[in-house]
């Protein structure tokens, strides 16, 4: 099997189809590279998940008031109402082991308006959204510029804004140098405190955060007559406690509070984002799947366009079949060659495609992992991987030239040298 003139004959009658050999390596490379290429997307995505939640307080109970729909206790359906400090405190008197703090959103005036921000010459159209200084624990965001909004802020009602920073480079040429300046919102003006970068589009509570206006959740319930009034509630847990076991019993305390009918869904909608884990686990498993699916696929048509073409080889060579069986050939010899024939072709076009596909995906890694909101992060193959994908190439070549083999060890010499 190693004997070195074996090895040259292979590669002679190799190179003397060169057109046919390509193609045939061609099939395979690709099969590779493109399943090398998905399953190191299918890590980063696996990775821009995993780095996503990471950054978020997934042990919460999220709660967002609507309008009611159903009608209840003397109220008509389609009242507003809105979560109160009252409702805060007694929710936290309530469950005072369980709730580690409360984060408040509520957008300004409501959540389907938008307000004018105007900065020199330039104006653009933005929600404005009234945030307590915790909000960065449930939706991380990156500070590129100046502040975000802090305790202070929220304690004194001041009239200081943090702007998304697509809404930041709008109105300004340089988000550095909109820290400090004003902003008029709705004929008041406000101090630029700082510009976020969105960096996690997980759990965003109905927040464009690149695009959006912040402001501490006080000063804009003042500023537009709602004070004690939010729209949003995020009760962090402590640590031994789990969400889960209250995603019932928090919006039933809430909804008794203001007279809501316990089975009115559409009035107060509930997130738990440990429920995120499990959806995003369910979405990576079937991702893998799909990935392998299609990398297998690829791969398959290259191993059988390598079995017909060495099926080809060997009816166009019958004759010279029939020769070397004349002159004393073993049919295992024949068989040996061609199976060799095929291992060859599909270890060169294969590992050519590993390794452009293992480059491909470092040089994506590169481009994709300067984006802080990508949902790639660390593209990736890992080796065993590499190592399932080899047993499966060498496996593949084998299957490939198995039948052509058969063939070829079915011919007889008398029958080979009859051939016109």
């Amino acid at each position: 099997m190693l004997e070195r003139n074996f090895w040259k004959e292979v590669l002679h009658t190799l190179m003397m189809q060169k057109r046919r050999s390509l193609f045939t390596l061609f099939g395979v490379f690709w099969g590779l590279m493109l399943l090398v290429l998905l399953l190191g997307a299918g890590m980063g995505f696996q990775g821009g998940m995993v780095k996503q939640l990471m950054d978020v307080e997934s042990n919460s109970v999220g709660m967002t008031a609507s309008p009611t729909s159903v009608a209840y206790g003397g109220f008509e359906n389609g009242r507003e109402w809105h979560f109160t400090d009252d409702d805060i405190a007694a929710l936290h008197r309530r469950y005072s082991k369980e709730i580690a703090r409360t984060v408040l959103i509520s957008h300004f005036p409501d959540k389907s308006t938008l307000s004018v921000i105007t900065a020199g010459q330039n104006s653009e159209m933005a929600s404005l959204v009234g945030i307590s200084p915790d909000y960065p624990e449930i939706t991380p965001l990156k500070i590129i510029a100046g502040r975000g909004i802090n305790s202070f802020d929220c304690d004194g009602r001041r009239k200081v804004c943090v702007l998304g920073e697509h809404l930041a480079r709008s109105l300004f040429d340089d988000v550095d140098a909109a820290i400090g300046t004003k902003v008029n919102i709705n004929d008041n003006a406000y101090t630029v405190a700082g510009v976020v970068r969105m960096t996690n589009p997980v759990a965003t509570f109905n927040v464009n955060i690149a695009n959006d206006i912040f402001l501490p959740v006080t000063t804009a319930a003042f500023v537009f007559g709602k004070t004690g009034k939010y729209e949003t509630v995020v009760s962090v847990l402590n640590e031994g406690y789990d969400s889960a076991d209250y995603m019932e019993k928090m919006p039933a305390f809430l909804k008794e509070r203001h007279s809501v009918a316990p089975d009115d869904v559409a009035a107060l909608t509930v997130l738990d984002l440990n429920n995120f884990y499990g959806m995003f686990t369910s979405i990576l498993i079937a991702v893998k799947g799909f990935v392998w699916l299609i990398g297998l696929g690829t791969l398959l048509t290259g191993l059988i366009g390598i079995s017909d073409i060495m099926m080809i080889s060997v009816i166009e060579r019958t004759q010279e079949i029939g020769v070397r069986l004349a002159f004393g050939a073993p049919p295992s010899a024949i068989t040996k060659q061609v199976v060799c024939e095929s291992m060859v072709l599909t270890l060169i076009g294969g590992l050519t495609g590993i390794i452009v596909g293992g480059w491909g995906v470092y040089l994506i890694g590169k481009v994709v992992n300067t984006s802080d909101s990508s949902i790639f992060a660390n593209l990736y193959v890992p080796l065993d991987t590499v190592i399932v994908a080899f047993l499966i190439l060498v496996i593949g070549g084998l299957a490939a030239g198995y039948m052509p083999a058969r063939h070829a060890m079915s011919i007889k010499a008398i029958e080979a040298l009859r051939e016109e």
